[in-house]
């Protein structure tokens, strides 16, 4: 009977003390796992591998102000392109 009563204690002292250090480990969790949230609410397409269109708030860098003409060339002005040539006057031999 004094066994038993003895091993009611130490079972009873086991668990208590397993149970505070359950208790630090989930704080430490929980404190990591808002620690990871922040460090990732930092990255931006500026400091890490990700797309600039997963960014939350994009900044324009431009100083240039918005204008109330279309972007391109000059209405009915025609371009002009260079024309491939089929034999080229100088061939170049380009070295590794």
């Amino acid at each position: 009977m004094h066994f038993l009563l003895w091993w009611q204690k130490w079972i009873i002292t086991i668990s208590i003390r397993f149970k505070q250090k359950l208790e630090v480990a989930l704080a430490t969790i929980v404190a990591l796992k808002e620690e990871i949230r922040v460090l990732k609410a930092r990255k931006n397409s500026n400091n890490s591998s990700i797309p600039p269109s997963t960014d939350i708030k994009r900044v324009s860098r431009s100083l240039r102000e918005k204008s109330d003409k279309k972007s391109g060339g000059q209405f009915d002005h025609k371009g002009k392109t260079l024309e491939f040539k089929s034999l080229p006057d100088i061939i170049e031999e380009k070295e590794d």
